[in-house]
């Protein structure tokens, strides 16, 4: 999942949860799918981003996490 990828992998020297998570957004738009959030779930997100960076999160609970999302 190149989301997960972009995080854990860091391939830029800077604002890779930003590209990673403006990926997957796109991604899902290019098929028509939404994530679903408001301003007020930033803050979750940004915890989510990085917990992802911190290695504290798997592929699985990152899959469910963006499951959630789209409902």
């Amino acid at each position: 999942m190149i989301f997960y990828d972009i995080i854990r992998l860091h391939p830029f020297l800077d604002g890779n949860k930003r590209t990673a998570f403006h990926t997957m957004l796109y991604f899902l738009e290019l098929n028509d799918i939404k994530f679903k959030y408001t301003h007020r779930d930033e803050i979750k997100i940004e915890k989510m981003l990085n917990r992802i960076a911190r290695k504290i999160e798997t592929i699985k609970e990152v899959e469910k996490w963006i499951e959630r999302g789209i409902r």
